[in-house]
């Protein structure tokens, strides 16, 4: 038996493969979702021998591609973006570009490699001032190079950021996110922001979701921004909300949320934006007074990132249509700065200093609560921030009086539950008072005279509308706020939180409007003395992924077969498609491809290796099957995509048809 056959492991009617001990990653054959399950053990194969049973015939290597037409270096602190060929993202050139090999290192020696899919890199955490040498290699689905395009480029700090700033923040402090600076505020136990390791300590990681792309992890600033008066801004500009960031990507959501009340989460779970760039659009999920920008990556062949602005019902708007650009092509893990600049005239968003978005409406309010929302990708949500910043009036933010966590009730009680919280526990101490915030979600419409509070230390307490005026809308978040004497807040007598329970004045006929979140904010009896605190974990970058195959059947012309039809024996093609854009979306980098394996019912039919002169990167090949000898019923065609790390996890997908 080939000893190739031997570590592998069919789990019938299970649908895992078991390599050398590790779990790999499948593809269900008939929903075409993959599952990553962990792989504790390395697996034992790295490496592909070429194959190919009599009843197939796969294709061959031809000449190595062409190497890249030139290097564009944009050089920033501690930072490098190369760029190369006429189409970049989205149009890989030269032609049959599978991926690039991509390396760099200081001096002459070009000691660091990573695989991509797309005509372009960022390179974090280099040295100012130190020349470093770049070549970039075309790869082929064969795993042949082309010769190395080479350049130079010199990280540099260039000339300070001439923005009037009135709050920033660079997240170069010891501890990231500076808990006096910002709230972060997610669904559920995914949410994490921290300094990131490695390449990317010099900015903060976010990552959450739960790999849910429909719900968002907001960054919200305990400093508000504040607008100049309009009789003294310099040009009719009244302020300026900046965030640099590398999001949103090709397929995630950015939010730029300036909020006239305590609010934390806003909305209803991200959609893709509509309207045309340069209207502005009516959101009935926003409270009143909010302006909106929404930023939805789409890749290039979708139509592009869409830039909209949008604001509540009843918000005065001129109805004019103000001309923006079009939006440049994402560019995956490169850096953008996004301003929304605040005018008397309107609101325009820029990207990178180029208007690409506006809205014809004026802010009503003169301080706002500003909320950054990052949505998912492919992958789940891993967002990495440059820098947040203000412009207009002074501002500062509040003192920081660390609160204990709020252990909440996800449904929200009747009012003929009892309450069960209790006085009992130990005082939070130094407090004059709580601002207790809470998100609901509504699931029907308002109720005449129905009330919303809170049950806290066996005390009742009222609950408001964070900004004044919203309405409760089913399926759209409602924040709300309760004002919390400091003889309420209690700890529970065992662990430090304090309890919290969300009560309706009217019983809810069907499902219960919904606690999404619920935080403290607490005022001390002095102002507080700084406190030194401990540096988080940084978050080190996932590690490299292998492009996922997707098999496809197509007849001897070239059509797609039918799913569950009945097909005479003759030829079929295979069409496997290993797209390493894909790959590299959800993890920033593409693992190293060492080939792959097609079995028919569990017999190999061939192998291709993708190593030929290093790791491959992805690609696509068709396979010729004569399927004149196989038996009548129904048959399993296994694509095994293997890498030639052994820490990485192989994957495996299934295309299935019948003959007659």
């Amino acid at each position: 038996m080939d000893r190739r056959r031997l570590h592998r492991i069919a789990i019938a009617g299970a649908g895992l493969v078991l390599i050398g001990g590790a779990v790999v990653l499948l593809r269900d054959p008939d929903s075409g979702v993959s599952e990553q399950l962990p792989a504790p053990l390395p697996t034992l194969q790295t490496s592909v021998r070429p194959f190919a049973d009599e009843s197939v015939i796969v294709p061959q290597r031809g000449d190595p591609p062409a190497a890249p037409a030139r290097l564009d270096v944009r050089p920033g602190s501690h930072r490098l973006v190369i760029g190369w060929g006429p189409g970049r993202v989205g149009a890989p050139e030269p032609a049959g570009a599978a991926g690039y090999e991509v390396r760099w290192g200081p001096g002459r020696r070009p000691n660091h490699t990573r695989f991509v899919a797309e005509p372009v890199i960022q390179l974090d955490g280099l040295d100012n001032d130190a020349q470093y040498q770049l070549e970039v290699r075309t790869v082929d689905s064969f795993g042949q190079r082309s010769e190395p395009a080479r350049t130079t480029g010199t990280p540099t700090p260039g000339l300070a950021d001439p923005t009037p700033f009135a709050f920033v923040d660079r997240f170069d402090g010891h501890v990231v996110p500076d808990p006096q600076r910002w709230a972060v505020v997610g669904i559920g136990n995914c949410t994490k922001a921290t300094r990131g390791a490695g390449e990317d300590s010099r900015r903060m990681m976010i990552t959450g979701g739960c790999g849910d792309s429909d719900e968002a992890v907001a960054l919200r600033s305990r400093t508000p921004i504040r607008l100049l008066d309009p009789a003294s801004a310099p040009n009719g500009e009244l302020g300026r909300f900046v965030v640099q960031t590398d999001r949103p990507g090709l397929t995630g959501q950015l939010t730029l949320d300036l909020v006239p009340g305590p609010v934390d989460l806003i909305g209803r779970p991200p959609r893709p934006g509509d309207g045309m760039a340069g209207q502005t659009l009516v959101d009935d999920s926003l409270p009143p007074g909010t302006i909106r920008t929404v930023i939805t990556g789409h890749r290039a062949a979708e139509g592009g990132t869409t830039v909209r602005v949008a604001v509540a019902p009843g918000t005065p708007l001129p109805g004019r249509e103000i001309p923006v650009n079009p939006t440049p092509p994402a560019e995956p893990g490169v850096s953008v700065r996004w301003e929304m600049v605040l005018r008397t005239d309107g609101v325009l968003v820029l990207r990178d200093g180029v208007l690409v978005g506006a809205g014809a409406v004026v802010p009503s309010f003169t301080e706002a609560t500003a909320l950054v929302g990052f949505a998912g990708s492919t992958g789940g949500l891993r967002a990495a921030v440059d820098l947040i910043g203000f412009t207009g009036a002074a501002t500062a933010p509040p003192p920081l009086v660390p609160a204990p966590r709020v252990d909440f009730e996800r449904d929200v009680a009747g009012p003929a539950r009892q309450s069960q919280t209790t006085a009992t526990g130990r005082p939070v101490l130094g407090v004059r008072s709580g601002q207790l915030r809470v998100t609901l979600v509504p699931q029907r419409g308002p109720v005449p005279g129905e009330q919303f509070g809170v049950d806290i230390a066996g005390r009742q307490l009222p609950l408001r509308p964070a900004v004044t005026g919203q309405p409760k809308v089913p399926g759209v978040r409602l924040p709300m706020v309760a004002d919390i004497p400091a003889d309420a807040l209690v700890l529970n007598q065992h662990i430090d939180v304090i309890a919290v329970v969300v009560r309706s004045s009217t019983e809810e006929d069907g499902l219960a409007t919904q606690v999404l979140t619920a935080e403290l904010e607490l005022a001390g009896t002095t102002a507080p003395a700084p406190a030194s605190r401990p540096a988080n974990a940084p978050l080190a970058r996932p590690a490299p992924v292998l492009a996922e195959p997707v098999a496809r059947l197509l007849d001897a012309a070239g059509t797609p077969v039918a799913p569950m039809v009945e097909l005479a024996r003759g030829r079929l093609v295979l069409d496997v498609l290993l797209d390493a854009a894909e790959a590299q979306q959800r993890s920033g980098a593409v693992a190293g491809l060492a080939g792959i394996e097609i079995s028919l019912d569990r017999k190999l039919l061939a192998a291709i290796p993708t190593d030929t002169a290093g790791p491959g990167v992805g690609g696509r090949w068709r396979i010729a099957l004569n399927t004149v000898g196989i038996a009548g019923g129904g048959h399993t065609i296994q694509v095994l995509a293997v890498g030639v790390d052994p820490s990485t996890s192989s994957v495996v997908s299934y295309a299935s048809f019948t003959v007659r």
